[in-house]
């Protein structure tokens, strides 16, 4: 953060782009862009890219831009509390799906411990549905979806055409197996047809301790970002360019040698 205060022609005391500071706009296309799960698409940082204050205030642009009075977003249960809070706050109506049960297994992981019911998940959309919301890996349980269960949740999503989906994805990098990393495992957005309605939303706050600095960002299709962009620059027209400016710093840096480890997310 020192550094981009004083380091010259950083301009991190000035307003930034409402979309996003263009220093973590290139950060954040380069980090996705490089994933393997990712090949098949490309992240444009001038139009595929939004920076908010946390993900909390990204998902509040989201919602905001999409809802209408009425609509009805799915909030997969248990769930953390804002979600609910933001969809009444726009006039939407909350719909909840509990996550199954099971403590039969031997070995009991959070994975095996809470399953997916699609039947329910199915009864509860309808025309009426406007978002779907995903949290992997899940807060507050720990669970990480299968690509198994997100294929059957994107075969359910795309018989309805104007359902968007937000994948919160927060605690993306604090896992234990490196094969669940996200640089690895396929998330939603990634699966066949689903990276024009789906919102991929995450921060730097869990990732690097540092959920005061309230950076977050999504990724998505150009005419999603550009509605919560729309929608941003009446708000707070922009987050703080400091601390987006340090956010980008901190993403090249993550992926060097870090304490032994290869990288800062290994360590």
């Amino acid at each position: 953060m020192v550094d981009s205060v004083q380091t010259p022609g950083t301009a991190t005391n000035q307003y930034c782009r409402p979309n996003c500071h263009l220093p973590l706009a290139n950060a954040l296309a380069d980090e996705y862009n490089e994933r393997p799960s990712w090949s098949h698409l490309t992240v444009d940082p001038m139009t595929n890219v939004m920076s908010s204050l946390g993900c909390t205030q990204v998902m509040y642009c989201a919602f905001r831009a999409l809802l209408e009075k009425g609509d009805e977003v799915v909030l997969l249960e248990p769930a953390f509390d804002i979600y609910g809070s933001q969809v009444i706050l726009m006039g939407g109506v909350p719909k909840f799906v509990s996550l199954k049960t099971d403590l039969s297994g031997a070995a009991l992981t959070s994975n095996d411990v809470f399953t997916f019911d699609f039947d329910a998940l199915e009864a509860a959309i309808s025309e009426k549905t406007r978002v779907l919301v995903l949290n992997t890996p899940h807060n507050p349980t720990g669970k990480m979806y299968s690509r198994e269960e997100l294929t059957k949740i994107s075969s359910i999503v795309s018989k309805y055409p104007n359902l968007v989906v937000f994948s919160d994805e927060v605690y993306e990098h604090i896992v234990f197996d490196p094969e669940e990393s996200p640089h690895i495992r396929r998330v939603f957005a990634t699966l066949p047809n689903m990276w024009d309605r789906t919102l991929t939303m995450s921060s730097a706050g869990k990732t690097f301790s540092t959920t005061g600095w309230k950076v977050g960002w999504a990724i998505g299709p150009d005419d999603l970002i550009k509605k919560m962009t729309d929608l941003q620059q009446w708000v707070n027209f922009s987050s703080p360019s400091v601390t987006q400016d340090t956010i980008a710093r901190c993403l090249k840096k993550a992926r060097e040698p870090y304490e032994g480890f290869k990288t800062f997310y290994d360590w």
